[in-house]
């Protein structure tokens, strides 16, 4: 009664080259890493959580840059 079954996820990552596999592969076909038995969802999720954001905080990042850049060009061409 208390004991529930967990399902396999239906996907793993490469913690190398994070490729997505199936759940039933225990080696990388793209760069030939070993696959952990288990996997822990709260790494899974944190990483997926970190290339999520990653692009869009670049992104912001180099459109700051670049509005500094102009702030500073418009303040020396108006001397």
């Amino acid at each position: 009664m208390g004991e529930e079954l967990q399902k396999p996820p239906a996907a793993l990552w490469c913690p190398r080259c994070r490729a997505m596999l199936p759940a039933d592969q225990r080696e990388c076909p793209i760069c030939g890493a070993r696959l952990a038995e288990e996997t822990s969802r709260s790494a899974d999720f944190l990483s997926l959580a970190l290339a999520f954001w990653m692009y869009p905080l670049l992104a912001l990042g180099i459109a700051c840059v670049g509005l500094l850049l102009c702030v500073a060009l418009f303040r020396w061409l108006s001397r």
